[in-house]
């Protein structure tokens, strides 16, 4: 017994130090943004962002970068005339760099970046380089941290709800009870600043020819009941259906 509960434990470090080295310090060669960081970061804040001789660590810094993403984006932009460095970098690069430096900080492992802060919605139409848009509320009847949404032709959409499953929401707000015959999801987990679990509703997404074929592709992380493990794991899962009177 006390074998089994030491080998209990150790695989339990050995798991957390893989989930670290994944989450916490995973290389940033993984973003598309690390190349601009290598070449106009790096040499005087490090390729991890630890630091060096020239320039101060930026990890767990909100004293240096401030607390969220425009107050980096301004810092990076305003360069102190000190440091030698004059930023000519575009809007898009400068709010990649602070993305990316503000999701690497490591008071914000396993969790979105400004997850905290209050949602903002904007009354004015914004405006990016490509197209102009307003923000509408449809509903507020979700839970909290809906994990994706298809929108359907007629105006209404299908959203995952992680821990309950698939709704139906009409174009005019109103969400459906659950859709029946769905895989079975999870409500259980644990919190390590957000929500973290196994068997949770993920992606929806609609064939490309969904208005022809009506095919709905749903992923989800199927909790696997004959792997042997001490542990619970989970498999990636992609299936397709199609929704008929609130039931898959």
């Amino acid at each position: 017994m006390k074998k089994a509960i030491l080998l209990g434990i150790l695989a339990l470090l050995v798991a957390g130090a893989v989930a670290a080295y994944f989450f916490i310090y995973r290389p940033l060669v993984a973003d598309p943004v690390a190349p601009l960081f290598a070449s106009e970061c790096a040499g005087c804040h490090g390729n991890d962002m630890g630091g060096s001789a020239r320039g101060p660590a930026l990890l767990n810094s909100a004293r240096v970068l401030g607390k969220g993403v425009g107050d980096i984006e301004q810092k990076i932009a305003r360069h102190p005339p000190s440091s030698g460095y004059e930023p000519d970098l575009d809007g898009a690069q400068l709010r990649g760099l602070a993305v990316l430096i503000g999701e690497t900080m490591t008071d914000r492992a396993y969790r979105t970046f400004e997850v905290e802060d209050p949602l903002e919605i904007p009354a004015a139409t914004v405006q990016t380089d490509l197209h102009a848009f307003r923000v509408e509320v449809v509903t507020d009847d979700l839970h909290p941290l809906p994990f994706s949404l298809a929108p359907l032709p007629e105006g209404g959409f299908l959203v995952t709800e992680k821990m309950k499953g698939l709704r139906h929401v009409s174009a005019d707000g109103q969400v459906s009870e659950l859709i029946e015959g769905t895989p079975t999801v999870y409500d259980d987990g644990f919190e390590v600043f957000l929500p973290l679990g196994l068997g949770w509703m993920l992606d929806v997404a609609l064939h490309p020819n969904y208005i022809e074929n009506g095919w709905v592709y749903l992923h989800y992380t199927e909790r696997c009941t004959d792997c042997e493990a001490t542990t619970p794991v989970s498999r990636n899962t992609v299936i397709r259906g199609r929704v008929t009177d609130g039931v898959w």
